[in-house]
């Protein structure tokens, strides 16, 4: 029985160090993927940035994901977010300043859709996202797709995913 304690002695911290080790290595070597869900390209001077979270908040803090450290922006000015089908912008700003989305004020939040301009402060952003569709776009998209002489109530249309 002592040679087996002598001998643990010496093994288990060996042991632990490799398990160690191991879940270090495989820490660094899989890192997870960032997906890029849309982007905003700056219209004054081609900037682009890409919007990889759910939430994306912009103002002149630095607490922002996207800081525009301009006068005219307010420091939490505003919140670009994926609510369940739609993007969405939010004015967060207690200023007039406001938000446009397509040279329209916004009041509150706004559902926006792919190529749409929103201004914040002066600075004219385009949102691109291929699958930010409103409501109103897909309805018109499978009006448009249903032959018109025919009243059928289905339409077949394909998804694709990644």
């Amino acid at each position: 029985m002592d040679y087996l304690i002598m001998i643990l002695r010496y093994v288990a911290p060996v042991a632990a160090v490799l398990i160690l080790a191991t879940c270090i290595i495989s820490l660094f070597r899989n890192r997870p993927r960032v997906h890029k869900l849309a982007r905003l390209i700056d219209q004054n001077d081609g900037n682009i940035v890409e919007i990889t979270h759910w939430e994306t908040s912009i103002g002149k803090s630095k607490a922002n994901d996207i800081v525009l450290p301009l006068p005219t922006v307010a420091r939490f000015h505003a919140v670009i977010a994926k609510k369940r089908k739609d993007w969405v912008v939010t004015d967060t700003s207690a200023r007039a300043i406001g938000i446009l989305v397509n040279g329209e004020k916004v009041d509150g939040s706004c559902v926006i859709e792919n190529n749409d301009i929103i201004t914040i402060g002066n600075i004219p952003l385009k949102f691109e996202c291929e699958e930010a569709l409103s409501s109103n776009s897909k309805k018109q998209i499978r009006n448009e797709a249903q032959p018109s002489g025919e009243k059928s109530k289905t339409v077949a249309y394909g998804v694709l995913v990644d």
